[in-house]
């Protein structure tokens, strides 16, 4: 009888024991959870839309042309420059008169960026001024239609970009731009007739700070 009690005994101490330690461990677990840094990669992503020009004869009269592009800057601000990846997208059509046979051409170029950058703006001030620069690769494309039939060609070339501008904030992540972007490629070979592939664009950035 008396091993009975004292067996009740101890399981009520070590219950009771276990009780006060349980919230011990748990908020020693919980204040090295609430110590761990939380994650967060940084940077920004924009977005523009504007206008390219191809800066040679070759393509007139589809030199003047629409552009939208997107691309990213990866990295706390603390970086001192940033791993940037983006493209743009660019082209034209019109109808054009070869020897007295009108042809529709369409044109259409796609540039991918791989480089780095970097966006500056003053602590407390509204201004920033983005820049950066790399490895690009364009791709450009020919459609030819005349009396219903369709021809079409293509090539890739590889050259540097460079871009630069201004911007406000709008807010405390948002702002908005004036860009400039330059393309420096190798011409291109469409079955055997080169075509330059240098381009300028000026446009309107929109860009999402995170």
């Amino acid at each position: 009888m008396t091993c009975r009690i004292y067996t009740v005994f101890l399981a009520l101490f070590l219950g009771s024991l276990s009780s006060c330690m349980a919230p011990v461990v748990l908020s020693s677990s919980s204040s090295r959870a609430s110590l761990r840094p939380p994650i967060s990669i940084g940077g920004t992503f924009a977005s523009w839309v504007g206008g390219t020009s191809m800066k040679s004869a070759d393509w007139e009269p589809l030199e003047d042309q629409l552009l939208i592009g997107f691309d990213g800057l990866i990295g706390p601000d603390s970086w001192p420059v940033h791993p940037e990846i983006g493209f743009q997208v660019h082209g034209d059509s019109a109808t054009i008169d070869s020897l007295g046979v009108l042809v529709d051409v369409d044109v259409t170029f796609v540039d991918f960026f791989l480089g780095i950058g970097r966006r500056f703006s003053g602590r407390g001030s509204p201004f920033s001024f983005t820049v950066g620069g790399g490895f690009v690769i364009s791709r450009g494309e020919i459609d030819a239609e005349l009396f219903g039939l369709t021809t079409s060609v293509s090539d890739t070339t590889t050259g540097v970009y460079f871009h630069a501008g201004p911007a406000v904030l709008l807010n405390d992540t948002v702002e908005l731009g004036l860009e400039g972007r330059f393309v420096f490629a190798s011409d291109f070979d469409f079955d055997g007739v080169p075509a330059d592939a240098n381009s300028a664009s000026l446009a309107v950035v929109l860009r999402v700070i995170f």
